[in-house]
């Protein structure tokens, strides 16, 4: 059991267990809004629709990825480094900086997604359809871009209130609002992805906003010597890390495209949203123990990070566990409320779920390894699973469709966690996943 009674405000695990709490309770409303768009968009447009949106948005988050060069993260490390020496002077220029950078290649890579949506959509999916979906998302690659740099520098400065509210709750609320008006206004198939564009430009604008208001308020510190060479150092080989974990995360859609129909893309794009409710207590928690991770390892306070790794999987365990459960119990119950034509990713919800599970009971992992410089080797272990998941899905696809892409995702996850908690074993001394503690 949690008990508060004997903690203080500034105890560790009072902030986890509070901080989290917050945190988990924005991400249910984000989902809420999320889950909603997605009824919605299936009710009134169908599978079909519902697969050219995921694809379309799988290839800007792609964009989004190479635009911030690894620089959101970079960003999360470097304000929670700065934050815990009390030099709110270099965040603000790292900032800066890394501001110039994201929006040079992100302005770029826009042009070439909306200049080649044509050749994109016929010669790799064979859809042509797709082309002015991808000409319309183009447009947000830029404040998509800057809005991922903006939230990951106030979650370094732990405003993770801010940072969760605005990643997660503002884009689709926004989306939402303006999907309800547009099927009255405009009522084709392009309203879904003209709303999702809405609500990014929207997280943008607050992003920017709450990053200068906070920023503001630092004003002590001295000046280090960074320059443009130094941050792309530090950015690039997160760039590599989450480029791979994207493509275990993008490889099934990407390839259901390329080897299925938009329609097959759609209802699984549905199961693995689904799915994924089982790690929401995870990235709600990753909000808060992501900077922590990289404040006590600065510190030398490892004993601080193994209280902070133990109270975050406490919490993982009690909220993971019982949503898997549910969705064993009414799967098909839970993909009607979606429509009919969704119920055959009955199978693929399954298979997804117990990867999802085994991800969140893992911890978080990911982070710790890459909060206390280990990203090398987390990026081994992320490159080795991409390779797997790709060559699952190369062969499980044309045999077996929406359940073979699953069967990939799945498999892949496993690998990828069951690795990075042997590695943090052997480095730190201890299991991150609870049944080992």
């Amino acid at each position: 059991m949690i008990k508060f009674k004997n903690y203080s405000k500034k105890d560790n695990a009072y902030q986890i267990y509070v901080s989290s709490i917050l945190s988990l309770g924005l991400r249910l409303v984000g989902m809420l809004f999320v889950y909603l768009l997605t009824v919605i968009i299936t009710r009134n447009f169908g599978a079909r629709t519902m697969g050219l949106y995921s694809l379309s948005l799988t290839v800007i988050s792609i964009a989004v990825l190479i635009s911030c060069l690894g620089m959101d993260t970079a960003m999360l490390k470097m304000s929670s480094k700065y934050l815990a020496k009390k030099n709110g002077f270099m965040i603000k220029k790292v900032y800066k900086k890394c501001f110039f950078i994201v929006l040079s290649s992100s302005i770029l890579i826009s042009t070439f997604i909306f200049i080649f949506s044509n050749l994109i959509a016929n010669s790799v999916f064979n859809d042509s359809s797709l082309s002015i979906y991808l000409k319309i998302s183009s447009l947000a690659v830029i404040p998509f871009s800057l809005m991922f740099l903006s939230t990951e520098s106030l979650r370094g400065l732990r405003k993770i209130k801010e940072y969760v509210f605005i990643r997660n709750v503002i884009p689709y609320f926004v989306a939402l609002i303006t999907l309800i008006l547009l099927i009255f206004v405009l009522g084709n198939y392009l309203s879904p992805i003209i709303s999702i564009m809405v609500g990014i430009w929207t997280s943008f604008i607050f992003s920017f906003f709450y990053f200068r208001k906070h920023s503001a308020k630092l004003t002590k510190g001295h000046n280090d010597e960074i320059n443009y060479r130094k941050i792309l150092s530090l950015s690039l080989p997160f760039l590599f890390a989450s480029s791979l974990f994207m493509i275990m995360e993008w490889t099934d859609k990407i390839m259901l495209g390329i080897f299925g129909s938009s329609t097959d893309v759609g209802i699984y794009a549905v199961s693995a949203k689904i799915a994924s409710v089982t790690i929401l207590s995870l990235f709600a928690i990753n909000s808060i123990v992501a900077p922590k991770f990289s404040e006590f390892y600065t510190k030398n306070k490892l004993d601080k990070l193994f209280e902070t790794v133990k109270y975050a999987n406490k919490l993982i365990l009690l909220t993971s566990l019982p949503i898997a459960i549910i969705i064993f119990l009414f799967p098909e119950q839970i993909l009607n409320i979606f429509g009919s034509e969704f119920a055959s990713g009955k199978l693929a919800l399954l298979i997804l779920t117990i990867g999802f599970l085994f991800n969140a009971l893992s911890g978080s992992v990911g982070y710790l390894l890459q909060m206390t410089d280990n990203q090398k080797t987390y990026q081994t272990i992320i490159l080795i699973s991409a390779l797997l998941n790709v060559i699952l899905n190369w062969f499980l696809i044309p045999r077996f469709g929406v359940n073979g892409a699953a069967f990939a995702s799945m498999i892949s996850m496993i690998f990828w966690n069951l690795s990075s908690i042997i590695v943090v074993k052997r480095k730190f001394g201890f299991f991150t996943i609870r049944f080992f503690n």
